[in-house]
């Protein structure tokens, strides 16, 4: 398989998925909608174990929709006179989400790191870069 056939899978995927959260009744209630819940104990095991491959399915969902977004923005940083970091008219507040390009030990190579910026209570930080967010390169995807 190539990398492109892929990521049409995963397209793909994202959207059975969406379609099987909206039909459930899950994207709205986070359960089952059923219009007949089963009250015999084999009825009732297969809902608990839908619930928690749902639960899970959810998330996959959520990664998919976001790796699916295109990348918008790219590039390094700067702190802007209100004290929050920026790339281009995009301004980084606690919990915005980013890629950031580092360094990782494990591999020993560099990589896209989805994670996000916080305050430690005297600045931002990217959470799992130990350095400047100033000095890594990142990228948004909206």
């Amino acid at each position: 398989m190539k990398l492109e056939e892929l990521k049409k899978e995963f397209r793909e995927l994202q959207d059975r998925l969406e379609i099987l959260m909206e039909r459930s009744g899950w994207e709205k209630w986070e359960d089952f909608d059923l219009e007949d819940m089963p009250e015999d104990a084999e009825g009732k095991y297969f809902i608990e174990e839908g619930r928690w491959m749902m639960d899970k399915l959810y998330a996959v969902k959520q990664e998919l929709k976001y790796l699916n977004k295109p990348v918008t923005k790219e590039g390094f940083l700067h702190k802007n006179e209100r004290g929050r970091y920026e790339l281009g008219d995009y301004e980084f507040t606690a919990g915005c989400s980013l890629e950031a390009y580092v360094f990782d030990e494990y591999s020993e190579e560099y990589r896209w790191l989805h994670t996000r910026i916080e305050h430690d209570g005297k600045d931002y930080i990217i959470v799992g870069y130990k350095g400047s967010p100033e000095a890594v390169k990142v990228r948004l995807r909206r």
